[in-house]
């Protein structure tokens, strides 16, 4: 477990190719950890995949939204990736309605349940 951590914190993947974001989310009250947003970035700063994950009991509160908004504005401003991308199993509406709510667009269906979403970062 501790090598995968070190991994994790190297942020960069084994092969050097891609620069790993791995942030926790907190509860803003206590600071206590709900959950992790995540994005994996060429060294070409092309793009980035995006992910998040909260737990169920803090789904609602806007955490989620923040998270993902905080680790766009980090990909845009300080990294100058051009576009976010983020995959969806079109039956998880929440999901679907914060990255509609964030501005990203669908750009492709793979198959019934997974949806690709993109949002132009930079022009």
């Amino acid at each position: 477990m501790q090598g995968r951590y070190r991994r994790l914190e190297s942020r960069r993947s084994p092969d050097g190719k891609e620069l790993w974001l791995n942030w926790a989310v907190e509860q803003r009250e206590d600071g206590r950890p709900v959950g992790v947003v995540q994005a994996s970035v060429p060294i070409s700063r092309s793009h980035a995949d995006i992910a998040y994950v909260l737990g169920r009991a803090f789904w609602g509160h806007g955490l989620a939204i923040d998270a993902v908004n905080a680790m766009l504005d980090f990909l845009r401003v300080t990294l100058h990736v051009r576009t976010a991308r983020a995959s969806v199993d079109s039956r998880n509406l929440p999901s679907v309605k914060l990255l509609e709510r964030l501005g990203f667009r669908i750009d492709d269906a793979i198959d019934p349940m997974s949806v690709w979403f993109n949002k132009l970062l930079l022009n």
